[in-house]
């Protein structure tokens, strides 16, 4: 193989044998773009806290320009938003989890909602609002305002 200076080529040793790199080949690369795959997961990091953590994980997408955003019954959520790092895998795609801490109420839908150059539209992936909890009946013996249902 013959590289040019402008082609700016990493060449590495490891136990015998040798990756060659071309750094300004990404670029211009033959790649096609590659769709993200969009969960949601809700995770509750402290049972005492009224807070949930909700994640919202994109996974192998290429390139690595991507928009993920968070709504909240149909509204944009900036408060409480974190982003993690890119995380590059071994197949030229990338993952991204993007974090909202919220207090979620009866009724609120959480929506995330995914840009990438490879789709048509954004992804949106929606969490299901929690069911209204029934009314437990009342246990012989109780008294009104009284009892446990284990919450």
């Amino acid at each position: 193989f013959f590289w040019t200076p402008e082609e700016q080529v990493a060449v590495t040793a490891r136990r015998g044998s040798v990756t060659l790199l071309c750094l300004s080949c990404a670029s211009f690369s033959s790649f096609p773009p590659a769709k993200p795959t969009v969960t949601i997961s809700p995770t509750k990091l402290d049972p005492a806290s009224p807070n949930t953590i909700l994640l919202c994980t994109a996974r192998g997408f290429y390139p690595l320009e991507i928009e993920i955003q968070w709504l909240k019954n149909g509204k944009l959520e900036e408060e409480g938003v974190a982003f993690g790092e890119e995380l590059q895998n071994g197949d030229w795609t990338y993952q991204l989890q993007v974090m909202l801490e919220t207090q979620p109420q009866w009724g609120d839908i959480y929506t995330c909602q995914v840009g990438h150059v490879s789709l048509e539209a954004p992804i949106t992936v929606r969490l299901l609002p929690l069911p209204q909890s029934p009314v437990p009946p009342a246990l012989p013996g109780a008294k009104s305002g009284q009892g446990s249902w284990g919450l």
